[in-house]
């Protein structure tokens, strides 16, 4: 089965996963696999100028899951990765972050090391 990446909106909610159907649209409920939310967080700074407002997005877990959850939602809005100039590399790269984040905050909790990765100046191998 296929399994299309996208944004979808719910109106409260952004979530970033998959769908298993390409023709859900807004006005449907859908599955969204896999899910995380997506947060923009906006940072006003002062300067000399006047404030500058500051975007970042920031993704997060669903309901404090440790991982990516199924969830049914009321689909407001939708963007497809693959209609994405950079087709959704960068969203990609962000739940790829996260994941790995909550990886290295398990195995904290369980008392293990893991791997990170280390420039290869740094490696000696004798």
């Amino acid at each position: 089965m296929s399994e299309f990446k996208a944004i979808v909106s719910s109106g409260n909610r952004k979530l970033i996963g998959s769908l298993s159907d390409r023709d859900s649209a807004p006005g449907q409920v859908a599955v969204v696999h896999n899910a995380y939310e997506l947060r923009c967080d906006m940072f006003m700074l002062p300067t000399q100028q006047g404030p500058i407002g500051l975007h970042k997005n920031t993704v997060v877990s669903v309901d404090a899951e440790e991982t990516g959850v199924d969830i049914s939602v009321f689909i407001d809005n939708i963007r497809w990765f693959d209609e994405m100039p950079d087709r959704g590399q960068k969203y990609d790269l962000m739940v790829a972050e996260f994941e790995d984040i909550m990886m290295q905050t398990r195995a904290q909790r369980a008392g293990l090391v893991t791997a990170r990765n280390v420039p290869k100046s740094n490696i000696s191998l004798k």
